[in-house]
């Protein structure tokens, strides 16, 4: 999305796929054409001491930390570990722009840098006019009297919309074409994506490449710490669905639900167990979530699907 908003006043060179590691930020930047003018640079961390490794490799004029939630909170033991390292990212940088939550994220970026709050929360300075979902679950979203519709899923993508247009506000961008240039975005594979697989319409969201407490509630709403997968199965047995397919180390959390959910909870040992079942559950005119951890690959599921 930020690279989408900067191509309307800049030439772009910005990570491709998820090269955003120690490895893949260099190439990233060593790939940067020489007539680039701005370079969109992710980076991301799985253990502590990450993040502020490749800040000094980037040295970010503008510094964005989207909200905080549990992703690789195993890697750092609490949510506060996984905002300290996030936050590096914001240390001499010319400006930080930053989620909403958790509400001390922008008490402490401005501690390393000057802060603009971006999203839906009321402490946001760069906040949509109206923002909704239409009947497809995509965005649309009002910003300074320009009106677009995302074609993207989830009520969490206006945050990270925000942010972009937040961005393009601190470079100048036009508002108007800023606005516009959302409507083009899109995600990666695993992130999202929309999928109609069926002559009788089955339509699966594909968010399988990766899952966590915080990302798993935005997804029902329209784990995976292996502690916190209590959690999720409460939250999604508590929808009372049509059916719940659950697989791997997951299945576990779903006993204390499994007399309520009964023979709407399918359970495999693996992807390849669960296939054949899911496929043979579904009439073909359903709308499938697919949701997990990165290791569980489960896009595998979907050749049975298809």
């Amino acid at each position: 999305m930020i690279r989408a908003v900067l191509e309307t006043a800049y030439r772009v060179h910005a990570t491709g796929g998820n090269l955003n590691n120690l490895v893949g930020v260099p190439l990233t930047i060593l790939g940067t054409p020489d007539d680039a003018e701005a370079l969109v640079v992710e980076a991301g961390a799985s253990v502590p001491g990450e993040i502020p490794r490749l800040r000094d490799v980037i040295e970010p004029t503008i510094a964005v930390i989207t909200n905080v939630g549990y992703a690789h909170v195993e890697g750092f033991g609490s949510l506060a570990g996984v905002m300290q390292e996030k936050l590096a990212l914001a240390e001499g940088a010319r400006i930080a722009v930053v989620g909403t939550e958790p509400p001390e994220l922008a008490v402490e970026a401005r501690r390393r840098a000057p802060t603009v709050v971006a999203g839906t929360g009321a402490a946001a300075q760069v906040r949509p006019d109206a923002a909704e979902l239409d009947d497809g679950g995509h965005p649309r979203i009002t910003w300074r009297g320009h009106t677009v519709t995302l074609p993207v899923i989830g009520f969490h993508q206006i945050e990270n919309a925000m942010l972009a247009l937040a961005v393009g506000r601190e470079t100048g961008a036009d508002p108007a074409r800023s606005v516009a240039a959302l409507a083009n975005v899109r995600l990666p594979a695993g992130r999202g994506a929309v999928l109609t697989l069926s002559e009788n319409g089955l339509t699966v969201i594909d968010d399988t490449y990766n899952a966590n407490p915080g990302s798993l509630h935005w997804a029902v709403q329209l784990a995976q710490c292996a502690k916190l997968h209590a959690a999720a199965a409460a939250e999604i047995a508590a929808l009372r669905p049509a059916l719940v397919a659950a697989v791997g180390e997951f299945v576990a959390a779903f006993e204390p639900h499994r007399a309520a959910l009964g023979e709407r909870l399918i359970t495999a040992p693996s992807v390849e167990a669960l296939g054949p079942r899911l496929k043979a559950a579904l009439r073909g005119n359903e709308i499938v979530l697919l949701k997990a951890s990165r290791g569980v690959a489960l896009e595998r599921v979907l050749r049975y699907l298809n």
